[in-house]
């Protein structure tokens, strides 16, 4: 059997071309599409998986659909969905395959919620590209599998082993854990509530605008996927769960999104912020180093999963920023206010050395107290410190961009808010390149 990744495959079809001419016709960056197919095609590869090994049933609808995406030349049509000429009639078509896998049952717009959150694209963009890859990675696991006499049975051990590859490289600051739980309530409705918003869409739009309003449905119809392939949702927990909405607004949210941030217990007495970041974990780097006990919605783990998979977004210049939750300093001083801050910043060196094309951006950030002038003069100390001290535990010195004190620049909370004040107190990172 030949060799096959279908993660692979299906980002080639994916590609810089078909990007562009998604956020064209949908009027969204080039960026925050690339970053939405990023989080989905891993997201959809791992639903297919599930599904295909839920049992034979499951494994028989899989193959059935897969090879007639393959038969449909779907693979060869996936421009079609974005040209108003032939969009309809493709749409409608991926709405049956979808409502095919996901029964008739309903869905909270979740995966849709997720990745719009995420990529900063609208809800209605992510459901016209879902529409697009649910039927373009059938395609491809239907190829392969008349190319290679891929039975039915076989599919589960075969889609296994993609979804594995495919959860790894799901990107930094995207995480499916939310979407645990509340499966069976979930399915129960997807119809009724996608075509409710369908038919309330429908009163308002314009007549000449009408032909977008599939993408409506599809949205609500394909963030079922999730529930319907996962039977509620039953995994381990993602390893590639990372502390994305702690950046420095590194990621841009629907008005309806309420993103969570890391909770947070702030000592009295010193001042230092002791952030909730899941279980402890060991990561391998590449070329044998180890880093053990580490957070894994921490920083150091965040990076390694950027430096890997993550896309680097050229146009929005507060991307890719992540706090560095254990560097904090004494308060207005250059000492750092605990030993979970060498200990880091030793972690932030190895990572570098480990990519030895990484470059970072360090930044320094304090609250709305005190003379402003001041506190910009005290970040940028503690920025350059940081940034010394990365050199010093073996990271090239080419690999630190630059250091730069924002002070209260970028601040948000009051005086009022004690927690959202030692959120504002902190240092971060900015993959510059990688």
């Amino acid at each position: 059997m030949s060799t096959f990744n279908l993660l692979d495959m299906a980002k080639s079809y994916f590609s810089n071309e078909l990007i562009s001419k998604a956020s064209s016709s949908l009027g969204e960056s080039e960026g925050g599409i690339s970053k939405a197919i990023s989080a989905m095609i891993p997201s959809v590869i791992g639903a297919i998986s599930d599904k295909a090994t839920s049992g034979h049933e499951g494994a028989s609808l899989v193959s059935k659909l897969a090879s007639e995406q393959h038969s449909s030349g779907i693979l060869d049509t996936l421009g079609g969905f974005l040209n108003q000429d032939s969009s309809s009639n493709l749409l409608s078509k991926s709405s049956g395959l979808i409502s095919s896998l996901f029964g008739n049952g309903g869905s909270s717009n979740m995966l849709t919620t997720l990745i719009s959150s995420f990529a900063g694209v609208k809800g209605s963009s992510v459901g016209t590209i879902l529409s697009m890859a649910v039927p373009a990675v059938l395609g491809l696991v239907g190829k392969h599998s008349a190319e290679n006499n891929v039975s039915a049975s076989g599919l589960g051990s075969l889609l296994s082993s993609q979804k594995d590859a495919a959860m790894k490289m799901l990107p930094a600051g995207f995480s499916l854990s939310s979407l645990t739980g509340g499966a069976s309530s979930a399915v129960n409705n997807v119809v009724n509530t996608a075509t409710n918003t369908y038919d309330a869409a429908e009163e308002k739009a314009a007549g000449g605008m009408k032909w977008l309003l599939p993408l409506l449905l599809l949205a609500g119809l394909g963030a079922a996927a999730w529930y319907f392939f996962k039977e509620g949702c039953n995994k381990p927990a993602d390893t590639n769960v990372v502390a994305g909405t702690d950046t420095l607004n590194a990621n841009v949210t629907t008005p309806t999104t309420t993103v969570e941030l890391p909770k947070v217990t702030v000592d009295t007495v010193t001042g230092f912020v002791n952030y909730e970041l899941g279980a402890p974990m060991d990561i391998e780097l590449p070329g044998g180093a180890k880093l053990t006990a580490v957070a894994t919605n921490g920083f150091e783990n965040t990076l390694v999963n950027f430096l890997k998979t993550g896309t680097i977004d050229t146009v929005d210049k507060k991307a890719n920023w992540f706090t560095i939750h254990d560097v904090q300093f004494v308060s207005g001083k250059t000492d750092y206010a605990s030993p979970k801050a060498l200990a880091q910043v030793k972690n932030v060196a190895a990572i570098l050395k480990a990519f030895p094309n990484a470059v970072l951006k360090i930044g320094g950030y304090t609250d709305i107290t005190g003379d402003a002038a001041k506190n910009k003069a005290l970040s940028q100390q503690r920025a350059d410190v940081l940034a010394k001290d990365i050199i010093a535990n073996g990271a090239a010195a080419t690999q630190l961009k630059e250091s730069v004190g924002y002070g209260s620049e970028f601040a948000t909370a009051p005086s009022t808010d004690k927690e959202g004040m030692a959120r504002d107190r902190r240092t971060a990172a900015k993959v510059s390149s990688k």
